[in-house]
């Protein structure tokens, strides 16, 4: 018996380390992160968000995303000094799959991924969009009137993954589609800071999304074109979490433990309790978490 359950725990840690190699450590200067693995939780600064007009999850690039299906679905997350972006330098990156791709003006954005934007108009505002069939980034303010900048020419494939990413350093920004540089543009204003709420799948009621949005993640740097491949090559990997930490608050726990034993024997893509991504909760699941059982606590 004692060589049975060896054996059954060295295969577990096996499997742990091998899934834990397979994802890629998140890069440095992380401010947020939206896993979307059924929650709005932001598992890096506790920008905690929550579901409006029917949001809901779906299995995603990366076990659970976002699921939007058009107008009013969208994410909503209280303000904070995290995405008053101003003049620092930041990354924006995620996965985006559209179910249905429209086509709309620039100054109507079809798909506007991520905001923090007071209203229309001339009001404070940025916002990560695809628009006239260009991704690009917009700001907007009473003082500099609206920008449409960093435009890249960009047709997505219906029911297709994407991993999206903007960034900034100084003037400079760029654009990246699957780890590819799509577009290098310069605009030397300091972005304007919205009093308002950040927004994922639309902003003030325009570019509502049909499909998913998967792993938003913000940083306070400009990541690196290695970094972004990086990510993209991890594919449904992803950005690696505490593995075994099934609530993804920080700390592998009594919850953890009794997440898997509820949902034991269950199959299926993306479950959150399927820590090492198999396919179906087991008792190697039930091992990585026991192994693991305090950490980060």
């Amino acid at each position: 018996m004692r060589n049975l359950i060896g054996s059954i725990c060295l295969s577990g840690i096996m499997l742990y380390a091998a899934s834990a190699q397979e994802c890629v450590a998140p890069p440095a200067g992380m401010v947020a992160w939206w896993t979307g693995n059924s929650h709005t939780r932001d598992v890096v600064g506790g920008h905690n968000g929550f579901l409006v007009g029917g949001a809901e999850f779906t299995p995603g690039k990366v076990r659970q995303g976002f699921d939007f299906h058009g107008s009013p679905s969208h994410i909503e997350v209280p303000d904070h000094d995290a995405w008053n972006l101003s003049n620092r330098a930041f990354t924006i990156e995620f996965w985006v799959m559209w179910r249905t791709v429209q086509n709309s003006p620039l100054g109507l954005p079809d798909t506007i991924f991520i905001g923090n934007d007071e209203s229309g108009g001339n009001l404070r505002k940025w916002f990560f969009a695809r628009g006239g069939g260009v991704l690009n980034f917009h700001v907007n303010g009473p003082e500099i009137g609206p920008i449409f900048f960093c435009q890249a020419s960009f047709t997505p494939i219906a029911e297709q993954w994407y991993h999206l990413a903007i960034t900034r350093q100084g003037s400079e920004y760029k654009i990246y589609s699957n780890g590819e540089l799509l577009v290098t543009d310069y605009l030397d204003v300091v972005i304007p800071d919205a009093d308002a709420q950040l927004t994922i799948g639309q902003a003030e009621g325009l570019g509502y999304l049909d499909g998913v949005i998967d792993e938003m993640a913000l940083y306070h740097r400009a990541l690196s074109q290695q970094e972004l491949v990086a990510i993209y090559q991890a594919g449904n990997k992803g950005k690696c979490l505490i593995m075994g930490d099934v609530n993804e608050n920080g700390c592998i726990d009594d919850a953890d433990l009794l997440a898997i034993l509820f949902a034991f024997g269950l199959e299926g893509e993306g479950l959150s309790e399927d820590v090492n991504q198999d396919g179906i909760v087991d008792d190697i699941d039930l091992l990585i978490v026991l192994f693991s059982f305090g950490t980060g606590c």
